[in-house]
């Protein structure tokens, strides 16, 4: 025979537990989240003022953190994938007229990128199901690189290409600034 249970008798059975312990409960099951809004608002805040020196200090990951907040800022959707088993594709983004790009990111000094790149690239375009691709670097590209590249439609965006990105977005956070004082 069931015993029928009657919700209110839970609820009153809440009250056996002190208040502070159910803070305590409630801190441990929402610190994920808090701490990762505090992460994704101070990366935001850093981003949007880093200058190419930095970004030619970042790790990998947060260059392609930093990618992403660019590409935020210029008007794209951005989805980031796994830092790691990313098929080749470090985010994928949607361009305003809803074009979809792979994006491979190589935050890179001293070293030349070479066609590896765009292999790994061209197979995230055909796993995320993407129309075009791009190659962002703080390095050179390998002449067979750029031969392959044009061959492959793939854009190679090299460090003049990413200057002239974040020059946009500091305009576009300039006017953004003057209309929110006005």
């Amino acid at each position: 025979m069931k015993i029928p249970i009657n919700p209110l008798d839970l609820f009153r059975a809440w009250g056996m537990f002190p208040p502070w312990l159910w803070l305590l409960i409630a801190f441990v099951i929402l610190w994920p989240v808090i701490k990762r809004l505090a992460e994704d608002w101070f990366d935001e805040r850093r981003f949007a003022r880093a200058g190419l020196k930095d970004i030619k200090r970042m790790s990998g990951e947060d260059f392609e953190k930093y990618l992403e907040h660019l590409f935020r800022t210029l008007g794209y959707k951005v989805k980031r994938t796994p830092y790691q088993g990313d098929y080749g594709a470090d985010l994928i983004v949607t361009s305003p007229d809803g074009k979809r790009f792979a994006v491979q990111a190589k935050r890179w000094r001293g070293r030349t990128v070479g066609n590896d790149a765009l292999y790994e690239v061209l197979g995230g375009q055909a796993y995320y199901k993407c129309e075009g691709t791009i190659v962002i670097t703080t390095s050179k590209y390998s002449e067979p690189a750029k031969r392959m590249a044009a061959e492959t439609g793939t854009q190679l965006w090299g460090l003049n290409d990413l200057i002239a990105a974040i020059d946009k977005v500091k305009a576009l956070q300039k006017t953004s600034r003057r209309k929110q004082a006005v």
